[in-house]
């Protein structure tokens, strides 16, 4: 669809159909705003090419994954202030030690705060809760048709109503490769209207004896 639009604004401009100056001035936003989504989607495909090929290594080390959690809820805050969203994170534990790629896991984290800061409605809660070896993360947007619930996470998957008119479609899908790529179980729970609930089951923790001399 952007090579689409940018092709066709370039042949209205070539073609001399467009020559007002607003209008040419609109024709050049719009390629400007193309180029960028363009720019996103070729990037989350290699980011997805990547996560699916066994050969190509994620930097995997002990770290505290409560630590990630804590920051992707300081990031979704900001994220979401426009909206006046009160995004809370909650533990009942301050380490859960695992081996992980911090980076991979706060992008994992970030993509499902981001599509929650998308569907929920302004001055709502989104909350993070770390219980036992299970993330749950709490929203209460628009939520997802039942029939559309088993293919969330399908690549170009979109759901298709007004709050999703940009994005990729693949978000979900890089969040689980990265899941996958981590031993991480992801499930999906939601109800039209009322909201979305998604469960990452961790792996086990790290004994100490496993980490205490990185």
């Amino acid at each position: 669809t952007p090579v689409t639009v940018i092709r066709g604004s370039l042949e209205a401009l070539r073609d001399g159909v467009v020559t007002e100056k607003a209008d040419v001035e609109e024709f050049h936003e719009q390629m400007y705003k193309e180029s960028l989504f363009l720019q996103r989607l070729i990037n989350d495909l290699l980011d997805l090419s990547r996560l699916q090929n066994t050969d190509f290594p994620i930097e995997k080390a002990p770290l505290n994954f409560v630590d990630v959690m804590h920051d992707a809820v300081r990031s979704g805050r900001q994220l979401g202030a426009d909206k006046k969203l009160q995004i809370t994170g909650s533990t009942d534990k301050d380490i859960y030690m695992l081996n992980g790629d911090y980076g991979r896991l706060r992008q994992m984290l970030m993509i499902f705060l981001h599509n929650s800061i998308k569907f929920s409605p302004e001055g709502s809660e989104i909350k993070l809760e770390l219980a036992g070896n299970r993330l749950k993360l709490i929203d209460h947007g628009c939520g997802i048709k039942k029939e559309d619930i088993p293919h969330a996470f399908d690549r170009f998957y979109k759901a298709r109503n007004e709050h999703n008119k940009s994005g990729s479609g693949l978000g979900l899908a890089i969040a689980k490769q990265i899941a996958q790529r981590h031993d991480m179980q992801l499930q999906l729970q939601s109800k039209l209207g009322e909201g979305t609930t998604i469960i990452i089951s961790l792996p086990p923790e790290l004994k100490e004896k496993e980490y205490a001399d990185e």
